[in-house]
């Protein structure tokens, strides 16, 4: 390759470069980190991990997240908030998963993966119950109980042994029970995931 060569395609790549990495850098950096690495994987970059799977869509007004003190007087087990990025803004509930066509279930490594560039997004302990305080005004979300589990995970606790838990709605009778599920299940095909996407 001549001098000149080279100099003209440093020059056509550079813009390109500098845009990339500022992206990087920016708000939605490990998105773009991820659609980089499928890239280089010579998978669809844009193939979003997240999948919504249910048509459903629930206004859940603006709610406070839980204070650790809160949260142990319905759970004395709880030793500690590992972390809460739920929104505290208004959301519409979607539920969709992170798992790909013809996968059945991930663990929880693949699980933690896959959700952390949408970790903002996703809903926590405050939304998974208030649907369970409203679930009877939202016959669409009745329809789906005994069939799939909800996971909330924009808050993990640790319980007093170390273990991680994430809110998670079930069948409780003939509602919906406000429970939390161990992280270390990993995410199986009737398992939706709560977000605001």
């Amino acid at each position: 390759m001549s001098e000149n060569m080279l100099g003209n395609a440093l020059e056509a790549t550079s813009g390109p470069f500098k845009d990339f990495f500022e992206k990087l850098g920016g708000e939605e950096g490990e998105e773009w980190f991820s659609a980089f690495k499928r890239f280089l994987r010579k998978e669809n970059p844009w193939e979003s991990e997240w999948r919504e799977i249910e048509e459903l869509s629930i206004e859940i007004p603006a709610l406070a997240r839980p204070t650790l003190k809160e949260l142990r007087a319905l759970c004395p087990w709880i030793r500690s908030i590992e972390y809460d990025v739920s929104p505290t803004e208004v959301v519409t509930l979607r539920l969709g998963t992170f798992l790909r066509s013809g996968e059945e279930r991930i663990s929880h490594e693949k699980y933690e993966q896959r959700c952390k560039p949408h970790l903002a997004s996703c809903l926590g302990h405050q939304h998974a119950a208030w649907l369970v305080e409203h679930q009877d005004e939202f016959p669409e979300f009745m329809a789906l109980l005994g069939k799939v589990y909800v996971d909330f995970p924009g808050i993990v606790v640790l319980g007093v042994g170390g273990s991680r838990f994430l809110a998670c709605l079930g069948q409780d009778g003939k509602h919906w029970g406000l429970s939390w599920r161990w992280t270390g299940d990993g995410l199986y095909s009737d398992v939706r995931v709560a977000s605001s996407k």
